[in-house]
C-alpha cells in the first residue's frame, strides 16, 4: 500500500512541459488577430470621419436654406407692406379727386361742429341748472323732515311721561313710537337723497383730468 501511495504521488509530481512551437503559434495567431483588429479599426475610422463631414455639410446646407427661407419671408412682408402702401396711396388719391369743393366742406364741417359745441354748452348749463336745483330740493326736504322728527320725537317723549302719570296708555304710545321710527327712516331717506344729490353736481363740475 505504502508504494502504490509513492506510485501516485510522483505521478501528480511529473508536470507537462510546454511546447514552444505551440506557444509561437498562438502568439502568432494573436499577433495577426491584433492587426486584422487595427484594420478595422481604421476602417471605421475612416467611415465615421467621411460621415462627420457629411453631417457638417448636411447642416451648413440646412442654415443656407434656413437663411434663403427667412430672407425670402422678410421679402414677401416688405413686398405686402409695399403693396399696402401703394393701396392707401390710391385711395387717398382718389379721394382727393372726389372732394373738389374740400374747402367749402371744411367750413360747413366747422359752423356744423362750432353748431353742435353751442348745443352741448347750453345742455351741460341746463343740466347744471338741474342738479343744483335738485340740491337745493334735497337739502330743504332733509331740512324739514330733520324738523319733524323732532317735533316727533319730542311728542313721543311726552306721551311716555303721560303714560308713567296714567294719563295715557300703551296703544297711543306704540302709535307715537311708529311714528317716531317713520320720521327716523323719512330722515335717512332724505339724507341719502341730499348725498346722491351732492355727488351728482360734484361729478358733473369737477374738471375733468386727462
Amino acid at each position: 500500500m505504502v508504494s502504490k501511495a509513492i506510485k501516485k504521488n510522483s505521478v501528480k509530481s511529473i508536470k507537462k512541459q510546454p511546447n514552444p512551437s505551440m506557444i509561437l503559434k498562438k502568439v502568432a495567431s494573436v499577433s495577426d488577430s491584433n492587426k486584422a483588429l487595427q484594420k478595422e479599426i481604421k476602417v471605421m475610422s475612416k467611415i465615421f470621419g467621411e460621415n462627420q463631414k457629411v453631417l457638417v455639410s448636411m447642416k451648413g446646407m440646412i442654415d443656407t436654406l434656413t437663411s434663403t427661407l427667412e430672407h425670402i419671408q422678410k421679402q414677401s412682408k416688405q413686398i405686402n407692406s409695399i403693396e399696402d402702401d401703394t393701396q392707401k396711396l390710391y385711395a387717398g388719391l382718389n379721394q382727393v379727386r372726389t372732394q373738389s369743393n374740400l374747402i367749402d366742406k371744411i367750413n360747413n364741417q366747422t359752423e356744423k361742429l362750432e353748431n353742435e359745441l353751442k348745443q352741448i354748452e347750453s345742455q351741460i348749463f341746463n343740466l347744471y341748472e338741474m342738479l343744483k336745483s335738485n340740491y337745493s330740493n334735497a337739502y330743504l326736504n332733509y331740512k324739514n323732515h330733520k324738523s319733524k322728527l323732532v317735533l316727533i320725537e319730542t311728542v313721543y317723549k311726552n306721551e311716555e311721561i303721560k303714560l308713567s302719570l296714567g294719563a295715557s296708555n300703551s296703544l297711543s304710545l306704540s302709535q307715537r313710537k311708529m311714528q317716531f321710527l317713520q320720521a327716523q327712516q323719512q330722515l335717512i331717506l332724505k339724507e341719502f337723497e341730499l348725498y346722491k344729490a351732492e355727488v351728482q353736481i360734484k361729478t358733473h363740475t369737477n374738471p375733468i383730468k386727462l
